[in-house]
């Protein structure tokens, strides 16, 4: 987890958080992938937009089975991800309007 942590902080255009992601769902265990409620599962990241979104869904998934009591093990680690990965997004944007 580490490493993926380190390599979104350091990612310096869109393309790379895209990239990054995809790898991170590739390199999920089936197993943890397959306990993600269905709606929870992304499947297509073409772009930094896609990223964004599944950070938004995978939040709302999150606070929800959250607040109710319900089992966060299976979401968190996804959850994080994306969410870390918007931010970077959302960095990445903001030096380039700075430069």
């Amino acid at each position: 987890m580490i490493a993926w942590q380190r390599d979104l902080q350091t990612a310096s255009t869109p393309s790379e958080v895209v990239q990054l992601a995809r790898g991170f769902i590739a390199a999920m265990p089936r197993e943890a992938f397959a306990l993600l409620p269905p709606d929870c599962r992304p499947s297509f990241i073409a772009s930094g937009d896609d990223v964004r979104a599944w950070s938004k869904l995978l939040n709302e998934a999150y606070w929800a089975r959250r607040s109710s009591g319900g089992d966060l093990g299976a979401i968190q680690d996804i959850w994080s991800f994306f969410l870390r990965a918007s931010i970077q997004l959302t960095r990445i944007e903001e030096e380039r309007v700075a430069s």
